[in-house]
């Protein structure tokens, strides 16, 4: 249950690119997991700020059950995730698709 929130994001990021820009769907999810790992790799190679690291999905993920979730950045995530989704929905409504 500790990673859904991250995986959320994530997939909301898929569908919001696939309603918006679907030729940019898998780059831009596999986009998202790649920023996620360099800003955790980069952040632990350097005294990276505080903000920056708040950009990484993987950076929100407790490492339970050694560490107790955080269940305010758990929310915060799910939100944007199930907004994104939202968006995503809405802009596949809009597009212009022939059925048959």
């Amino acid at each position: 249950m500790n990673l859904v929130p991250a995986a959320l994001v994530v997939l909301s990021a898929g569908v919001l690119l696939f309603g918006a820009v679907p030729r940019a769907t898998a780059a831009g999810a596999y986009g998202v997991v790649a920023w996620s790992f360099m800003i955790q790799f980069v952040a632990s190679l350097l005294d990276a700020p505080a903000w920056l690291l708040d950009l990484s999905v993987f950076h929100h993920v407790a490492l339970a059950p050694a560490v107790d979730p955080d269940w305010a950045s758990a929310a915060v995530l799910m939100a944007i995730g199930l907004i994104a989704c939202v968006a995503g929905a809405a802009a596949f409504q809009r597009r212009d698709i022939a059925l048959g």
